[in-house]
């Protein structure tokens, strides 16, 4: 019949436990297991996305502001319902029109559209650099930010 065995064995050598190989597939084996464990300990449970609308890249009102349009994409990854606090930064005297809480209950996602005005005169140049931030509410180690663009004209 059909037995699973080495050649070693059939020789009557004796087998080693411990063979090189058998070692690295152990030591792969620890390394991912102790990458898995990093990266769920690890897990930020917020997600934040800004979107700008591409459909113009800015609109002039009717007061002379420089207005931009953003989608800001928001995602309770934790076990728990959270109070979320919407902001920007890096465009100090930027005019917030939209919501600025939002309530997420466990798993769910939102879509919250903004519009941010500027005073042309504080655009430093063509485009600003700015961050948006969720903040949780009850909980200060559950934030998320992400970057994007102010534009406007160039002068």
């Amino acid at each position: 019949l059909i037995r699973y065995t080495t050649e070693n064995d059939l020789a009557g050598t004796p087998t080693k436990m411990l063979r090189p190989r058998l070692l690295g597939y152990g030591a792969g084996l620890l390394l991912m297991a102790t990458l898995f464990v990093t990266v769920v300990l690890m897990r930020v449970p917020v997600g934040l996305d800004a979107i700008r609308d591409r459909d113009r890249l800015y609109m002039e009102t009717s007061t002379g502001q420089i207005e931009n349009v953003y989608t800001l994409k928001l995602r309770n990854m934790d076990n728990h319902p959270h109070t979320f606090q919407l902001s920007v930064e890096g465009l100090p005297a930027a005019t917030w029109i939209g919501q600025e809480q939002v309530s997420l209950a466990s798993g769910d996602t939102a879509e919250v559209p903004v519009r941010l005005q500027v005073d042309p005169v504080a655009i430093e140049r063509g485009r600003q650099d700015i961050t948006f931030r969720a903040q949780a509410l009850d909980s200060a180690e559950h934030s998320a930010t992400t970057e994007s663009r102010f534009l406007g004209p160039q002068r």
